[in-house]
């Protein structure tokens, strides 16, 4: 499986850091970590203490499965096509994906922030995954790459371990039967939500990206989605403006 190109990626990532960043500076509170955040290292990532910590962890975690990357910022910048793989197995390239995924997720805070557990107030919710469903949908339809890789059934089965890992699958059996989504929070702050979203057709898992999430009162909505924002560019380069201009 190839995986999409990735590049020009860093003035979005910086953009949307400005637009988290500067609001979090503000708050006295830590990043709560997700239970399922995944972690090769023996200390959970909610127990390194701040977000620059987890980052260089995951830095370092990552080269057990891909090299060729300096940690997070060159992930989430670059084509992952670029690194080196430690096999050509499937599995390795969910988990390189995810890696990204959730490096993106925390470069979006300043790394001087605590980082903490979640607690019993953090939970993936159906709204969430309805109208994150709802703007994959919305992105397969402007480009067609995209609707080549993203799965995009409408209602379904809503499955959830605990609060915070949820799968839906396909309650028809149209052009979707055996596919799920799975949805596992990363990180939460104040208002803002991190969800990794995993693509699968039965045990075999595809396309990983993020989400992030702003609650309000008028009700929650998706503000961005990483990497899929660079494909539904005009011309697949002006990443920046079609950020902003989302909504």
């Amino acid at each position: 499986m190839r995986i999409p190109k990735a590049s020009d990626l860093w003035a979005c990532v910086f953009a949307i850091g400005l637009a988290i960043g500067s609001a979090a500076l503000g708050e006295t509170d830590a990043v709560r970590i997700g239970r399922h955040f995944p972690h090769t290292s023996e200390t959970p990532y909610s127990e390194l203490g701040q977000v620059s910590a987890v980052l260089k962890q995951i830095g370092t975690d990552m080269q057990t499965f891909v090299t060729g990357f300096r940690g997070c910022p060159d992930i989430v910048t670059r084509d992952l096509n670029e690194g080196a793989p430690r096999d050509n197995f499937s599995d390795t390239w969910t988990i390189i994906q995810s890696y990204r995924v959730e490096c993106w997720a925390l470069l979006n805070f300043d790394p001087d922030m605590a980082v903490v557990k979640t607690g019993p107030e953090d939970r993936i919710t159906p709204e969430m995954i309805h109208k994150i469903m709802a703007k994959a949908r919305q992105l397969s339809q402007a480009d067609p790459e995209w609707a080549k890789s993203l799965v995009t059934f409408s209602g379904g089965t809503i499955t959830c371990k605990d609060n915070e890992r949820c799968r839906l699958q396909s309650s028809d059996g149209g052009e979707w039967k055996d596919y799920f989504l799975y949805f596992d929070l990363l990180a939460v702050h104040s208002d803002d939500w991190f969800i990794e979203v995993t693509n699968a057709y039965w045990s075999q898992e595809g396309l990983v990206y993020g989400v992030w999430w702003r609650e309000s009162p008028s009700g929650g909505r998706v503000m961005a989605v990483y990497p899929v924002m660079y494909w539904v560019t005009k011309d697949r380069r002006n990443a920046t403006s079609w950020q902003r201009e989302w909504r």
